[in-house]
Formats: C-alpha cells, sequence, structure tokens
C-alpha cells in the first residue's frame, strides 16, 4: 500500500533565512487536498476541496500520513485508480495565513503536487522510468527564486507493473530547484550562525561574571559582619582587664 508523508517545517530544522523575517522564525503551512481547478490556479474552493492538516505548532515534529487506498473506514480521503489526485499549499509561512485559501506557497514556490493512482500493472502511464523513480514531469516542478523553504515531502511507494515491479523506493525529498543566489546564502547562513554562537558565548560569560561578583560581594559583606561583632567584644574584655589592674594597683598602695 502507497503512502506519502508530508512533514511539517520545525524550527530546529529550518537553515534558510526569510526574506521577510528574522532567521528563526517560525513557520506555518497548511496541506488541502484539491481538484486540478483548483491547482492550476492555487486557489481553495471551499465546496470541493478538503483542507486536511494544520501545521501549527513549529516547535513540535509534526506530519500528516496519505494512504492510497480505494476504500476508507473513517474520514480519510479515497483514491481510486486510474485517477489523478492534487494537493496544494497556500499560506506564506506566517501564522496570519495558515487559514489562507489563494496563493502563499502554491503561487510563490510551487509548493504543489500531483499523483496519479495506477488503474493496474499494465497501465502505461505508470510503466515510465521517470515514474519509478518518483518523478512527474509537471509544472510542479520548476520554481523560481523561493522566499520560503518548502514543505518537505517524504513518501514510500511499492509499484507493481513490468517495468518496475515490487520496488521499493527509499525516502524521496522533493525541494526547490538550484537556486543561482544559493551559494551567497548558505556564506550569509553560515555567519549570521556563527554571529548567533558568538552573541550566546558572550551573554554566558556575562552572566558568569555577574554571579561571581554578587557572590563576591555577598561573602565580604558576611566577613565585616562577622568580624565586627568579635572587634566589640575584644574592647570590652581589654577594658575590664584594665579596670581590674587598676584596681589592683591602688590595693597595693594601701
Amino acid at each position: 500500500m502507497s503512502k506519502v508523508i508530508f512533514v511539517c517545517p520545525n524550527t530546529a530544522t529550518i537553515v534558510k533565512r526569510l526574506a521577510h523575517s528574522s532567521y528563526v522564525d517560525p513557520q506555518y503551512e497548511n496541506l488541502w487536498l484539491v481538484s486540478k481547478q483548483s491547482y492550476e490556479r492555487c486557489e481553495i474552493n471551499r465546496r470541493t476541496d478538503t483542507r486536511l492538516w494544520l501545521c501549527d505548532e513549529p516547535l513540535k515534529l509534526k506530519y500528516y500520513t496519505v494512504t492510497f487506498k480505494r476504500f476508507s473506514a473513517s474520514n480519510e480521503p479515497e483514491f481510486h485508480p486510474g485517477k489523478e489526485y492534487y494537493f496544494v499549499a497556500t499560506s506564506d509561512g506566517r501564522k496570519t495565513s495558515i487559514n489562507s485559501t489563494s496563493g502563499g506557497n502554491c503561487r510563490t514556490n510551487n509548493m504543489k503536487l500531483k499523483f496519479l493512482v495506477c488503474a493496474s500493472s499494465t497501465d502505461p502511464r505508470c510503466k515510465s522510468e521517470d515514474m519509478c523513480n518518483g518523478v512527474s514531469p509537471t509544472k510542479s516542478q520548476t520554481s523560481s527564486r523561493p522566499t520560503n523553504p518548502p514543505t518537505t515531502v517524504e513518501s514510500h511507494s511499492t509499484m507493481k507493473n513490468s517495468s518496475c515491479a515490487n520496488k521499493t523506493h527509499p525516502t524521496t525529498r522533493i525541494s526547490n530547484p538550484d537556486d543561482p543566489e544559493k551559494d551567497d546564502r548558505e556564506k550569509e547562513n553560515d555567519v549570521l550562525l556563527r554571529e548567533s554562537s558568538c552573541k550566546i558565548r558572550i551573554g554566558f560569560l556575562a552572566g558568569l561574571c555577574i554571579l561571581v561578583a554578587a557572590l563576591s560581594t555577598i561573602l565580604i559583606y558576611k566577613y565585616h559582619w562577622n568580624r565586627k561583632p568579635r572587634s566589640s567584644s575584644s574592647r570590652d574584655s581589654a577594658s575590664l582587664v584594665h579596670k581590674i589592674g587598676s584596681n589592683d594597683s591602688a590595693g597595693g598602695d594601701i
């Protein structure tokens, strides 16, 4: 049974700084099962399309599994042989856009997928080597310069046809194509990461120095406070001895 795992963006795994935000801003996404028209326009029709998942907790590792089965006992979608099914994401990564029904990463980063459910082992559309390799030559694989990291898609599928019989494919990651500014962005990210590490270390050392200074002040204060009563007792004892000595001297004179 074939399945696809859609993994939500996780703050710990985002390594690219976004154009509209800081380096570690959380990412929010959505996932829709849509019609072909909605797929092509990147616009949701609530009467025909279904929202499958919300990536609304960027600090947690969340994922949604789509199982391609013909019948479902629950509210999960059903997939019939010979038909095509379309998935899109219409959020732009910001929390305010998580319920957006148009545009978003679908339009700016081509974050959309098309799946064909093979009708049988002799279906000519499922015999090509591209299909066996998990590659579909659709427009969804072309993209201009991205501004948001794509949602990671992991797929596990078992093909049953003459050209790739019982061939189980390993995890496949679908990402944006090569970006001419990729090297520059990676260098910039490395610099930002090093700067962040230095700032964290400096802050830690500064805090440690403040803590040591505070403890030293407390110890010095306690030391002087404990010496004060002892000094007073020493002076009282010396005065008492002096008086006793004076009395003894007076008695001797008598």
